[in-house]
């Protein structure tokens, strides 16, 4: 029980094409085309395997929020025409599709992508953490093998969280490699090709 009383609606959605359908199987396309770099709604920011969730508002303020363990911080942009400021950070940027581009420091060391999620309500876009998967991944494997594995995650180019299984910290022996959807918790075995749910395992 969630505690909620009842649902006006919900959106099973692509999370790179903002399409998908929702309760009454009617398709929904939330992106609408294009976006501008840091329009209004939530942003996907994934820099050499981090990745987080950010907030843009129009009065040039946002909220990240970090997706190892949902930590949250606040900043301001401004568009400077052919940049952008990010913080204290000046990027160049060039736009590799419909609502994805990607980012570059002024001294070319740091490569950022960002693509746009959709115009959702503040608050309402809530994607699962890595640790709360991380820890799902530990008890579903646990379960079914009666070994209590060590996980470790990273993103994989597709958008989906990777939960690599090994028998220790020391990362020598590899039991599993899950890659699910965030949103889900739901993939497969990326070794067997099995289907994976994890969402009966979320505390």
């Amino acid at each position: 029980v969630d505690g909620h009383t009842s649902t006006s609606d919900w959106y099973f959605l692509d999370r790179f094409t903002g399409t998908g359908y929702n309760m009454l199987d009617e398709p929904v396309d939330l992106l609408e085309g294009d976006a501008a770099l840091f329009e209004a709604g939530m942003w996907l920011w994934t820099q050499e395997g981090m990745d987080y969730y950010y907030y843009f508002r129009e009065d040039g303020t946002y909220t990240s929020y970090a997706q190892y363990d949902g930590s949250r911080e606040s900043g301001i942009w401004a568009d400077l025409g052919e940049a952008v400021l990010f913080g204290d950070t000046a990027y160049n940027y060039k736009k590799l599709s419909p609502g994805h581009y990607q980012l570059v420091n002024m001294d070319g060391t740091q490569y950022v992508n960002v693509s746009y999620e959709g115009n959702f309500q503040e608050g309402a876009y809530q994607p699962l953490t890595n640790k709360a998967l991380e820890a799902a991944a530990a008890r579903y494997f646990e379960e079914r093998t009666g070994v209590t594995p060590y996980v470790t995650s990273y993103i994989a180019r597709s958008g989906e969280i990777v939960l690599e299984l090994y028998t220790s910290a020391a990362q020598d022996v590899k039991l599993a490699n899950y890659a699910v959807d965030r949103l889900t918790a739901k993939g497969t075995d990326a070794d067997t090709g099995n289907p994976v749910d994890l969402s009966g395992y979320l505390q």
